[in-house]
């Protein structure tokens, strides 16, 4: 439904949001007031003079799309240098030894220390890399 809205760049009635999402018709008003409530659509009612018949149209904002997306991309950075400070924390013991003088479970637990920490890094990497990308559109 979001990708049919957002390639039709103009109000949509919900019948017709229903068709090409090949939906059940009587789920699309819900699936679209849920994304019009998470802040994704854009929606404005229109009724038919005489007999009160009221049509609900719905469009995206892709402003408004891009600034939220943007802000989750920034908070989920947020979390991986959070998430990569608490785990250097938590183990600055085991890394200030020598990495010759480990050995058995220290060695172990060194290892999947340094795992744990090259994952993080290279997840916030990508994710910056995302976050420049997708600024930039």
């Amino acid at each position: 439904m979001f990708r049919y809205l957002s390639q039709e760049d103009h109000f949509v009635e919900t019948e017709k949001v229903a068709n090409a999402s090949l939906t059940e018709k009587k789920d699309t008003p819900q699936i679209l007031m849920k994304m019009w409530k998470d802040s994704y659509l854009h929606m404005q009612k229109l009724a038919v003079t005489g007999v009160y018949v009221p049509f609900q149209l719905w469009k995206v904002d892709k402003v408004i799309v891009w600034r939220k997306m943007l802000d989750k991309m920034y908070h989920a950075s947020l979390n991986l240098s959070l998430r990569l400070t608490h785990e250097l924390d938590s183990e600055r013991e085991l890394l200030l030894l020598p990495e010759g003088k480990l050995e058995g479970a220290l060695k172990k637990r060194r290892k999947k220390i340094d795992a744990k920490t090259t994952l993080l890094s290279n997840a916030r990497l990508d994710l910056d890399d995302a976050i420049m990308l997708f600024h930039d559109f």
